[in-house]
């Protein structure tokens, strides 16, 4: 309201009686406040685009019984004041890291990338050479004799390993056959691994348009590629060219 020089600045919120009481009774102003103290000064500018993502997130993770359930160990695992994750590759890294934490105890947290890396090898073997069962010697292949020393830190005592399932025993004529217990977890590995921010090695399947596009259409890749989103494109600089669209 202006009058003359002066301008006067009133803002009035009206509520309704019941939906003022139903949003008490909701605890509605709980995100609200949660989203203010982890955002502080950018509370503001962040807050639609970060809603944004985490609705299209959460949504996707409630249709899915294994996301949900990494979401679930996620938030077991949570440190007060760190993030959650905001994307499928977010949410498979972290939740993998959970658990290899969970299974390594406290002692042996420190060892929790290393072991990550290992396991990120054998995805990659695996995922290159589009088998779902790998044994015991394709471990040793992937990896090599000195990671291997890693590989064998992670079995426990009765010979289980974290993320893995163990089809068959290795016996003194047949190599053990293994499997990673949910395959988007050998594809999430994968996929992580082609993160420019990773390191990892140039991968040929998008030198260019056209490999990016087959890349695309693969669908034992599919998934994997799926997982990566909208990080692995711009972190790979894929970008939307019109041979790659069908």
């Amino acid at each position: 309201m202006t009058r003359g020089r002066r301008s006067v600045f009133v803002e009035l919120q009206v509520h309704h009686a019941l939906v003022y009481a139903f949003n008490e009774n909701a605890h509605a102003h709980g995100p609200y406040e949660y989203f203010r103290r982890i955002l502080g000064g950018s509370y503001g500018p962040e807050l639609n685009s970060l809603l944004e993502r985490v609705i299209v997130f959460v949504e996707e993770v409630f249709r899915t019984p294994v996301l949900l359930s990494m979401l679930i160990l996620c938030l077991a695992n949570r440190k007060e004041g760190s993030s959650l994750p905001t994307t499928l590759i977010e949410l498979y890294w972290t939740a993998m890291s959970g658990a290899l934490r969970t299974a390594a105890g406290l002692a042996d947290a420190g060892d929790i990338p290393a072991r990550l890396e290992v396991m990120q090898q054998v995805a990659i073997a695996n995922m290159l050479a589009e088998r779902r069962e790998f044994t015991s010697d394709d471990v040793v292949t992937a990896l090599g004799s000195e990671a291997m020393g890693v590989w064998e830190k992670l079995a426990a005592a009765d010979g289980s390993i974290p993320l893995i399932k163990t089809l068959e025993q290795k016996t003194t004529s047949q190599p053990a056959i293994y499997q990673f217990r949910h395959l988007s977890f050998q594809e999430a590995l994968f996929s992580k691994s082609l993160l420019a921010d990773e390191g990892a090695a140039e991968w040929t399947g998008w030198k260019d348009d056209a490999a990016a596009a087959k890349s695309l259409k693969d669908p034992s890749l599919r998934n994997a590629l799926r997982i990566g989103g909208g990080v692995l494109a711009e972190e790979a600089k894929i970008m939307a060219a019109p041979c790659c669209i069908t």
